[in-house]
């Protein structure tokens, strides 16, 4: 591994977690937000059928149930979600395992980790009551978790463009999808850096002690040509991630010049990358749309569909670099 990636990671292995106070129903508790998984729920309680099972919310469409348990032998069981009653009940629907076409009664399950996908219209937020393994036959709870009334949800994050300090590069504002992803659009470049690449790092600002390169939109680790309005998606490599770098930016290594940058914030707000948990495909499609009742005007929009369901969500992206995820 190169040894600026090792002083990169260096610099984070101490904080895996990041730790966050909620209230709830008069009392303080605390949760914790997983950068690889998602905002804790909660662990499912043992009530029968050996259900056992840590529930995250991976995003607003998407659970993840870590070391998940369950016997089999109860009738007619579910995944079941609701947002109505202070426990579960029969208000509630089914959310499906993306694994599979269409949602069955459960099988067995022995400690494996599921990715579950929220039914249409009920997203995972704070509105969310609670999470159940249901039986709709007997009507009762296997187990179940209560969703925190302060649930953050990880969201994709827009920052600011790059700095604009040498051979006219520029951009739009820019999008963290996930914690590997970043979208750049309307990026401009004049190409005439000698030795200059897409560059990330520790620091206020780059240099070649501290930082790596990373590839471009089509994977290449050569020296990058011009841009002329384009909008690409930059991929951190092997298990980088934007938790183990303060800035994305344009450098050219030889003469150790900034052409541009942009700093990452430092919170625990970002979604976790698909790369590690579900096959993703992300396609890009730009055009202009405005909505003339209201005056909504979206520069790009940017389609992500991921592979074993074919689900998708679609980011709006406004001109001034505010996104609306539908």
């Amino acid at each position: 591994m190169h040894p600026n990636i090792m002083k990169v990671y260096s610099i984070y292995l101490s904080s895996v977690f990041c730790l966050l106070v909620w209230s709830g129903q008069g009392t303080a508790a605390q949760y914790l937000r997983d950068r690889n998984r998602g905002a804790l729920v909660g662990k499912l309680s043992f009530l029968k059928h050996n259900v056992q099972g840590t529930v995250y919310a991976v995003d607003e469409d998407t659970l993840y149930i870590e070391n998940f348990h369950y016997d089999g032998a109860g009738p007619d069981a579910y995944f079941w979600v609701g947002r109505r009653g202070n426990l579960p009940n029969r208000l509630g629907k089914i959310v499906k395992d993306i694994a599979v076409e269409k949602a069955s009664p459960l099988p067995k399950f022995m400690g494996q980790n599921i990715l579950l996908h929220m039914p249409h219209g009920i997203k995972a937020t704070k509105d969310l009551k609670w999470f159940s393994v249901w039986s709709k036959s007997s009507g009762e709870s296997f187990g179940h978790v209560m969703i925190p009334r302060s649930l953050d949800v990880p969201q994709q994050r827009v920052i600011p463009e790059f700095s604009r300090l040498a051979h006219d590069l520029r951009s739009g504002n820019i999008t963290i999808l996930d914690s590997k992803t970043f979208y750049v659009p309307d990026l401009y470049y004049d190409g005439l850096g000698p030795d200059a690449f897409f560059w990330v790092g520790y620091g206020a600002k780059p240099d070649n002690e501290n930082g790596v390169k990373i590839p471009d939109e089509n994977g290449s680790y050569d020296v990058i040509s011009g841009y002329n309005g384009e909008s690409i998606v930059l991929t951190l490599p092997n298990d980088l991630t934007v938790y183990d770098i303060n800035y994305l930016g344009v450098w050219c290594v030889e003469y150790a010049h900034d052409f541009g940058h942009v700093l990452i914030p430092k919170d625990c707000g970002f979604l976790p990358s698909y790369s590690r948990n579900i096959k993703f495909l992300k396609c890009i499609y730009f055009s202009a749309l405005c909505m003339n009742a209201n005056e909504l005007c979206f520069s790009k929009i940017i389609f992500t569909m991921r592979e074993l369901d074919n689900a998708f969500n679609i980011s709006l992206i406004r001109k001034n670099g505010s996104s609306y995820i539908i």
